[in-house]
């Protein structure tokens, strides 16, 4: 047990820059320009000015995108409230 919280302890220093301070601005900036992308897009296709079969499956993949960028910037957020002894 004592063991486990050393290495805890070793391990929560590259997981809070890599996973908490290095990702948070990619992943802030990569989840604003794809919410814009998702909200052009859904107005294009719904004044049909584009082909609803293709561009729904990019509007399908931007919703992906912003779940995918709003779970990193919820882990980001996580990393960067925890503290080392709190960190599991």
């Amino acid at each position: 047990m004592k063991l486990q919280k050393q290495v805890d302890r070793l391990l929560y220093p590259p997981y809070r820059y890599y996973f908490g301070l290095a990702s948070l601005p990619f992943s802030t900036v990569a989840f604003a320009f794809t919410a814009l992308l998702a909200y052009l897009l859904y107005q294009e296709i719904r004044a049909r000015r584009v082909s609803r079969k293709c561009y729904v499956l990019i509007l399908n993949r931007a919703v992906g995108d912003i779940s995918c960028s709003s779970c990193f910037i919820l882990c980001s957020f996580y990393l960067l409230s925890v503290d080392a002894e709190t960190f599991e």
